[in-house]
């Protein structure tokens, strides 16, 4: 190369084009387009390790609120209107490659999850949007032609946010039990141009709401009643895709005997006749539950390894976060504010601090190898970045981190993170 460009630079300078022709030369080897430096073709589950490309690997990524909901009107009132909300706005109208390609080759991430709205993708429903539908198999695509992995959750709580739904419509809307049959129609809707493409993985439900109780949250047995005939009929349809399954109660319990009462995943597993299924989990620092025994909290290692490691020991189980945050924006905790309240029976220290939290956990998932595709939110300014230029949150200067402060979070953090793994 070095022969070549000097043998190149003295034809030019002596036709008197010199600059110019280096200039031209330089884009051309340099700055020019090039494909990423790694396009992910297959994702393939073999026991608690993924496979990306046929090789050990970590699926890293972010969540997008860009393709949640379409409507155009601001709320006024969060439940019960007919609009969304402003960050929903904004994300949607900056939806597009320049966002992906920022979390791609400045976060290092190569996973995108997006978010969709689940009344809007059932063909049967009777608020079904076929320009919708088409904007998310088009997003799906993009993330996939930019050698990325798409990672597609099914949200039924933006249910709440839809104009106009037949009563009963929205009863009990994040049930998999009463709702599976209206689930499995979005899905062959959305998967049909992707049934062969594992690149591409289905999130069947976001955190799944069965039930009001202890008894019910904790039942893994309710839980199989949900999710297995959704799986079975998927693998019929010819979906060879990743299929994540979320875990009880929204996605907080992994291993329930940990409660009293609380049965085992061992007693009711979900079966894939291809074997191709993640476990997904919310283990965001929060405390969840607000009554003995259904307390659970995301704090510390010990905590990581009761509700979420030994099960993926115990089952030889892949395990994905599917979401995850925690900074002044949400999930915050520092010496003296706590923005989630400790319900009444549980000991929670004061001492606990969302960046000791997120340094901690981030090192626990790589150990454990597990995956983490649902940090949140990338395209809601406060929580990844700071503009739409890309810009890192990170935890304040010499350590001054408070829950008070605006728009601190685990950005930069994530950078070194998924670089180095």
């Amino acid at each position: 190369m070095r022969r070549r460009m000097k043998g190149l630079i003295t034809q030019f300078h002596k036709s008197g084009v010199f600059f110019a022709e280096v200039f031209i030369l330089v884009f051309v080897l340099f700055l020019a387009p090039t494909t990423p430096k790694v396009f992910v073709s297959t994702v393939a589950t073999n026991g608690p390790q993924l496979l990306i490309n046929g090789e050990p690997g970590m699926i890293k990524g972010f969540t997008f609120i860009g393709r949640l909901n379409p409507l155009k009107t601001v709320c006024t009132t969060l439940i019960g209107s007919c609009c969304a909300i402003k960050e929903q706005i904004d994300a949607w109208q900056n939806w597009g490659e320049d966002l992906l390609k920022i979390a791609r080759d400045r976060f290092h991430a190569n996973t995108v999850r997006i978010q969709v709205t689940k009344v809007l993708l059932d063909p049967e429903g009777p608020v079904f949007n076929a320009t919708y539908s088409h904007e998310i198999q088009t997003a799906i695509s993009l993330i996939r032609s930019l050698g990325m992995i798409a990672h597609v959750s099914l949200q039924w709580e933006d249910d709440q946010l839809m104009c106009k739904l037949p009563q009963g419509y929205d009863e009990q809307p994040g049930d998999p039990i009463i709702w599976r049959y209206q689930i499995i129609r979005c899905w062959k809707n959305i998967l049909e141009p992707f049934l062969n493409d594992t690149g591409v993985l289905a999130e069947l439900l976001n955190e799944p709401a069965i039930g009001s109780n202890c008894e019910a949250v904790l039942s893994f047995e309710n839980w199989n009643k949900g999710f297995q005939p959704i799986v079975s009929t998927l693998r019929d349809f010819g979906s060879k895709n990743i299929l994540i399954v979320p875990s009880p109660y929204q996605e907080h319990y992994a291993d329930t005997t940990a409660i009293k009462g609380g049965s085992s995943i061992e007693q009711y597993p979900v079966i894939d006749p291809i074997q191709s299924l993640i476990f997904g989990m919310h283990p965001t620092p929060v405390i969840h539950g607000y009554t003995l025994p259904c307390i659970i909290s995301y704090l510390s290692e010990s905590d990581w390894n009761k509700w979420w490691g030994d099960l993926s020991k115990k089952m030889n189980q892949s395990i994905i976060v599917t979401e995850w945050f925690t900074g002044s924006k949400a999930a915050c905790w520092d010496n003296t504010t706590v923005l989630y309240p400790v319900p009444a029976g549980y000991n929670a220290s004061s001492t606990f601090q969302s960046p000791t939290i997120a340094k901690d956990f981030l090192h626990w998932v790589g150990t454990m190898k597990s995956s983490i595709s649902g940090i949140f939110h990338f395209d809601d300014l406060g929580y990844i970045i700071q503009d739409w230029t890309g810009t890192p949150t990170n935890f304040g200067q010499n350590g001054a981190f408070s829950c008070k402060q605006q728009d601190l979070g685990p950005g930069e953090m994530i950078i070194d993170f998924f670089k180095n793994n």
